[in-house]
């Protein structure tokens, strides 16, 4: 009887083990689902370590709003400080979405960021998914004009529901841009004039620099060359003397520099390619030239791809492949820092072979589908594959 006795006390106690996982299981379910318990969130900054297991409470192109376990106040940093946030209840539709965007698979992509809309509790996942479907009908653009409206519509969207979103000043922005490139001028001007003027007091200096590129690329793309060039080099000595007047001491000031030198440098080779545009290709190809001799002088080997793809594109429309293949191959091959103008050279390698060889050539193609394998997601990518059809 002792030992009956001790065997029904063990399997008791056996039971309540195999029990105890799907109880607290259920308790964890209702939990969630009363909201009493958050999935920790994660900031990543600029520079530094992460900060863990916090729960974000607000975030606006301003700052971010966090809470810390067993701390009673809010904690704030601003918005220019934060690289990324990464959300503990992520829906996997989500990131599903994201990665089929980095594929270039728009369609998919946007399938399954509506679907994460769907699924999503809180506010974020809207907010975040409508950003990423405007990028996508954006670059889906590229190949197919009609998806330019639903990338505008989409934008506007995310402007009326969310109007101090975190992805707001670059929603503005591109938004701006599909306008362009979807021949809607007028429009396009009249939005980046107005993000020209309230800019830099609402979202920082390097925002209103990016609005001058708009209008300037705007002017470009009606052929207007002499004012868009007098606009492009503008807005190059203005981002360059901006840096002299951001504070270097921390890496929120490191981050904006670096904006504003990117946006001179980009500023500085759009003065060559209209140029190019305007059949001037002797002066491109000596404008740059100096930018190449500059660049190799100050060890900015970032500038000198974008350069030596000008002064490629300048020769090819001279008819000097050899020439032109040998300035590509420099960006594609030594200085491939900036992924856009590697892209750029490998389709333009594929150009000038085909010029060289007089034909399409299983060579031609190669640097073509290196283009789409390796840099599915830019404007070059369209391009390529339209020759490979």
């Amino acid at each position: 009887m002792l030992l009956k006795g001790r065997r029904m006390k063990l399997r008791s106690r056996t039971s309540w083990a195999r029990k105890t996982p799907r109880l607290i299981g259920s308790v964890l379910v209702i939990l969630l689902c009363l909201g009493e318990v958050h999935a920790a969130d994660t900031i990543i900054p600029i520079s530094g370590r992460p900060i863990r297991d916090v729960q974000i409470v607000s975030e606006s192109f301003k700052e971010v709003v966090y809470k810390l376990a067993n701390v009673p106040t809010n904690q704030r940093v601003p918005s220019t400080r934060v690289k990324e946030i990464r959300h503990g209840d992520t829906p996997q539709a989500y990131g599903t979405g994201l990665e089929a965007k980095d594929r270039g698979e728009y369609e998919n992509a946007i399938q399954s960021l509506r679907l994460s809309i769907e699924k999503g509790k809180r506010p974020w996942v809207e907010e975040y998914c409508l950003f990423h479907i405007g990028e996508c009908y954006q670059q889906w653009g590229l190949s197919d004009a009609t998806k330019l409206e639903r990338a505008i519509e989409v934008f506007g969207e995310l402007k009326s529901k969310f109007s101090e979103s975190r992805f707001l000043p670059m929603a503005e922005i591109a938004l701006g841009q599909c306008l362009t490139a979807s021949g809607k001028y007028s429009d396009a001007e009249n939005h980046f004039t107005g993000l020209e003027n309230s800019a830099r007091s609402t979202y920082g200096i390097e925002w209103e620099i990016e609005a001058k590129l708009g209008n300037a690329k705007n002017l470009e793309l009606q052929k207007k060359y002499g004012e868009a060039r007098t606009k492009y080099t503008s807005i190059s000595t203005a981002a360059r003397n901006e840096t002299r007047r951001v504070p270097a001491n921390d890496a929120a000031g490191e981050f904006k520099i670096k904006q504003l030198l990117r946006l001179a440098d980009e500023a500085r080779l759009r003065e060559g390619i209209c140029l190019i545009r305007a059949g001037s290709y002797g002066e491109a190809q000596n404008f740059y030239s100096t930018m190449i001799s500059e660049a190799r002088r100050n060890k900015d080997w970032t500038r000198l791809g974008g350069a030596y793809n000008g002064r490629g594109e300048a020769l090819f429309n001279e008819k000097k492949y050899v020439e032109a293949y040998i300035d590509f191959s420099q960006t594609s091959a030594v200085y491939f820092s900036n992924p856009n103008e590697t892209a750029k050279a490998l389709y333009w390698s594929g150009l000038t072979r085909e010029a060289m060889d007089g034909k399409p050539t299983a060579k031609s193609k190669e640097f073509f589908q290196d283009v789409v394998n390796f840099f599915p997601t830019s404007e070059w990518a369209a391009k390529a594959k339209e020759k490979l059809k």
